[in-house]
């Protein structure tokens, strides 16, 4: 006679196999059909306050000394201003998407020009994983990816930790190997690649 136990379906859980292999971690964007990825809409509210804390003082000198004597119109073009920097941070959002492949991370950003910045692996110095403010409260990271060149840097905002490490696992892949999940492709070339759509590269 068998000693095993008859499973309880209505008491005992059934066994969670886990994510399928290749599958998209929880919280994750669903990739687009480039492989292209686009953050957590956290990262919209993430992007704006950073500007306002850059530029608060900008803000502020603009708004009360266009507004002059009248308080009012100070009022109006200081919730104005606030309100053009939460705009610029959605629209930084919107535009932003980027894909992880062996060996390299591609980005597409530029809120009026596109610009396609591709860093190899080789030209990676700093990869890691920190905790802002605003993606704290909502248990997300952001993955800081920095080269030789302040040019270069590129923060991933919001990602859920299996995203941001998903992302760094593909970027230290060796070129060629075959990606850990969906929306990851091929390596190319070792060199830094930057491409824009219409206009000037954006510094």
């Amino acid at each position: 006679m068998s000693d095993e136990r008859p499973h309880d379906w209505l008491h005992d859980p059934p066994h969670d196999p886990g994510p399928a292999p290749g599958a998209v971690p929880a919280g994750a964007e669903e990739p687009e059909g480039d492989g292209f990825r686009r953050l957590h809409p956290v990262a919209a509210v993430a992007n704006s306050l950073s500007l306002i804390r850059s530029n608060v003082l900008t803000i502020v000198l603009v708004a009360f000394l266009g507004g002059g004597r009248e308080s009012r119109v100070s009022l109006y073009m200081l919730a104005g201003s606030f309100a053009l920097v939460l705009l610029v941070g959605i629209g930084r959002w919107v535009r932003f998407r980027y894909r992880a492949e062996p060996g390299r991370l591609v980005v597409l950003d530029g809120l009026l020009v596109r610009r396609e910045l591709t860093l190899p692996r080789e030209r990676i110095q700093v990869m890691e994983q920190v905790e802002g403010f605003v993606e704290r409260l909502f248990r997300l990271v952001n993955v800081r990816i920095q080269t030789g060149s302040q040019r270069e840097a590129v923060t991933l905002r919001a990602l859920t930790r299996e995203e941001a490490q998903r992302v760094m696992d593909v970027v230290r892949s060796p070129r060629g190997a075959k990606a850990s999940a969906q929306g990851a492709g091929a390596g190319g070339g070792g060199e830094l690649e930057e491409r824009q759509e219409g206009g000037s590269l954006e510094g």
